[in-house]
This record gives structure tokens, C-alpha cells and sequence, in this order.
């Protein structure tokens, strides 16, 4: 369990952090410069908040006038963006250089399980300047695991990985944490390795929490939309006049299923728009013809502009065998539908 509110003043600037959660994979997301580092480096000790309190597993890491545990008796076990391991020492020696530093016992039995799960044990008389940079964070892992820490923070780790070993060792790092059962906070301004990362996710813009809760709640249902501009909701709205079951925008009556105290705006998700065959409109919701403005080929869909008489401009992202089928092509007319169930009601974000 992870409970954080706590606040503090940067140049002027106030970051204001509060959310719980009783999962024990956390992202924390939000765009470059959003405040993210700040949260977890109050977390981990590096200095303290103004006020507040923050809770790791019921020990309490600080409370104003109360508690301020130092950085060693958190036990954080943390990993940032740059590998930082000790040239001259090899990896054998890296991994277990906490354990030397803070008089641990040596797990034997975990430091051998480490090793054939991330797949070091040829490399460990080797030093880091021969490693690549998938092996050097594989490395950089098993140190922090070998700590057996309270908790991990993981700072954008991935971010100078290509895609297929960042996603292998996203695999890794999941079965190490679902096996050893540690906390860990993940911080990404990466939507894909939200989605592969996280059980829970914290949403951080402007050095403030918007919202938090499950990512399937948070990337699907947001309730704000600086989330839903955050999380790829690319369709949306401001709504002129709301009824029950009924949202109006520019003149268009669209049936939305969703209820929410104070909605000011109406999105869906690109990839719940459906582009329908010709003849395919029975029983199909909110059915609008739109013409199609540009296609772009991306990594595995298409991403489609289609334009509508009202309405502003409409993006879809159709994955490639559905392009194939549909055959959409630029100037052509064509009619899509937006499912109620994927039109999300939504407000606006007051601090």
C-alpha cells in the first residue's frame, strides 16, 4: 500500500501530490516536465516535502514534524534513466555492490534466480564498457533486486532502449515483481508502457495529480479531460446541451450511455470509431457520413481523418487487416459509428 500527499515549492513554482494505492505496480504519468521526477525523489528521501505525509507498506517515510526517514532506512531501490554502474568494477561486482555497502546478508538463492532470469550469467567477470545498453539495465536490475528494497522506483528506465528489448525486459521486470511481490513505482511520459507496466496509474500534469485509479478506468473512462488529451483521446468535444441519455454538439444528437455530475465535454477514442461497411448500419449507433481527408500508415494501423458537415474533424485508427477490408480512400464518403458505450463524459480539471 502506497499512500502520498504531500506538497512543495520549486522556484516558485507548487507541485501538489495526493493519491493511495493498494497495487504493487504504480506508473506515474504525465508529459515531459509534468513533475513526475519530483514526486519520486521526495519519495526515495532525496529531500523533503513542505508538508504532508507519505506511507510505504504501513512505514511511514515522512510526516511533517514527525518523521523524515533517511534516504538508507527507506530502502529504495532506485533506477534511473541512466544506467550509473561502477566502471571498474565487473558485473558480478556491480550487482552486488549494495549488498556490500549496506552489511546485507548475500541471498545466494536470489542472486543466482536474478541472474538466469535476466540473463547475465555469462557476463558477470565482464565490465560495463563491453556491455550493450539492454545488458548494462539488466545489470543495473539485479543490483536493485538484490537489495531486496521496500520499494522500486523505476525513472523512465526503458527510455534509451529500442522498442523490442525495452519491451522484453518491461516482460522481465513484471515477472521479477509479480514473483518477489515488491512495490514499484514506474515513471513514463510513455503511454505503451503504461498499458504493459502498470496495475494502477497516477496522472500528473502541471505538478499536480489529476486523477488516479485503474489503468483500464484511467486510460478508458477518464473523468477530466487534460486526462483523456493525455491518454490519446484524439475525438474530443465540448458539449453544447446534455440530456438524459443525449449529447448535443454543434446541432449533432449523439446517444451516450455514461452519466457524469458536471460533464462539460464528450470524447472517444480513435480506435472505437467504426468505419462501416456499405449497407452495414443496422442496429449500429450514431451513425454520421463523414468523408475521408488523409490516411497516414503507421506501425501496424492507419491512422484516418475523416471531416463531417458539424462536427469537428474525426481521427480513427484502424488496425491494418481492418484497412485492408474497408479499403477507406482519400475523397471518398463513407459512414462511421460512434458505440455509446465508447462515448465517455467528461469535466474539466479545477485545482
Amino acid at each position: 500500500m502506497i499512500e502520498v500527499k504531500i506538497n512543495k515549492r520549486f522556484r516558485k513554482k507548487s507541485f501538489y501530490y495526493d493519491f493511495k494505492s493498494d497495487k504493487n505496480k504504480i506508473v506515474v504519468f504525465g508529459p515531459s516536465g509534468a513533475g513526475k521526477s519530483n514526486l519520486v525523489k521526495m519519495i526515495a528521501g532525496f529531500y523533503p516535502p513542505d508538508e504532508g505525509i507519505i506511507v510505504v507498506n504501513k512505514t511511514v517515510f515522512f510526516k511533517k514534524g514527525e518523521t523524515d526517514l533517511a534516504v538508507n532506512k527507506r530502502k529504495v531501490g532506485y533506477l534511473p534513466q541512466e544506467y550509473t554502474l561502477f566502471p571498474h568494477l565487473t558485473v558480478k561486482e556491480n550487482i552486488l555492490y549494495g549488498v556490500k555497502v549496506c552489511n546485507a546478508e548475500f541471498d545466494k538463492n536470489l542472486f543466482s534466480f536474478l541472474v538466469d532470469t535476466l540473463e547475465i550469467g555469462e557476463y558477470l567477470d565482464y565490465y560495463p564498457d563491453v556491455l550493450s545498453g539492454g545488458q548494462k539495465q539488466r545489470v543495473a536490475i539485479a543490483r536493485a533486486f538484490m537489495v531486496k528494497p521496500k520499494i522500486f522506483i523505476f525513472d523512465e528506465p526503458f527510455s534509451s532502449l529500442d522498442k523490442p528489448i525495452k519491451e522484453r525486459l518491461i516482460d522481465v521486470i513484471n515477472y521479477l515483481l509479480d514473483i518477489i511481490e515488491i512495490p514499484a513505482i514506474f515513471i513514463t511520459h510513455d503511454i505503451d508502457d503504461s498499458y504493459l507496466l502498470g496495475e494502477d496509474v497516477v496522472i500528473i500534469k502541471d505538478g499536480r495529480v489529476i486523477e488516479y485509479g485503474s489503468k483500464n478506468v484511467i486510460f478508458d473512462n477518464p473523468s477530466y479531460v487534460e486526462t483523456a488529451g493525455l491518454v490519446n483521446f484524439k475525438n474530443i468535444w465540448e458539449v453544447d446541451q446534455l440530456e438524459e441519455n443525449l449529447a448535443t454538439i454543434k446541432g449533432v444528437k449523439l446517444e451516450i450511455s455514461n452519466v457524469l455530475e458536471n460533464a462539460t465535454f464528450l470524447g472517444i477514442r480513435p480506435e472505437n470509431v467504426m468505419i462501416l461497411r456499405k449497407g452495414d448500419n443496422n442496429r449500429k449507433e450514431n451513425i454520421l457520413d463523414v468523408t475521408v481527408k488523409s490516411i497516414k500508415k503507421m506501425s501496424g494501423y492507419y491512422e484516418i481523418l475523416v471531416t463531417h458537415c458539424k462536427l469537428p474533424e474525426i481521427v480513427i485508427k484502424l488496425p491494418e487487416h481492418a484497412f485492408k477490408k474497408l479499403e477507406p480512400t482519400l475523397g471518398k464518403d463513407v459512414k462511421i459509428s460512434l458505440k455509446k458505450e465508447s462515448l465517455i463524459l467528461m469535466r474539466r480539471y479545477e485545482s
